[in-house]
């Protein structure tokens, strides 16, 4: 198996198990914070979907860009955007040869 074979079957596993740990976020908790300086649950959770999608486009276009986006208002919608980002790996899987996968870091 190569590296990216090795991505792809990890990430597979790793949607399913993100998306219910975010989805179980208590709507009544979701500004909990650690600690005073620590993100919330929420601005956490949002942070995941926004990674992804980043991660997912980059490796669709070669390259990276970040776009911060204000998150939504609530657990539901963060969900619902993961759904449409974040499980993004299925779209890499299907089409395993569309992406550059190099484990220098370079193209």
């Amino acid at each position: 198996m190569d590296h990216k074979e090795f991505f792809l079957r990890h990430w597979e596993k790793e949607v399913p198990a993100t998306r219910k740990v975010i989805g179980r976020i208590p709507e009544h908790r979701w500004d909990y914070r650690a600690d005073p300086k620590a993100r919330s649950a929420r601005e956490l959770a949002w942070l995941i979907v926004l990674e992804e999608s980043a991660l997912v486009e980059g490796l669709e276009k070669g390259s990276f860009e970040w776009v911060d986006k204000p998150g939504p208002s609530s657990v539901g919608e963060i969900v619902a955007q993961y759904d449409h980002h974040g499980c993004g790996a299925s779209r890499l899987s299907v089409g395993r040869r569309s992406f550059r996968f190099s484990t220098t870091g370079r193209r």
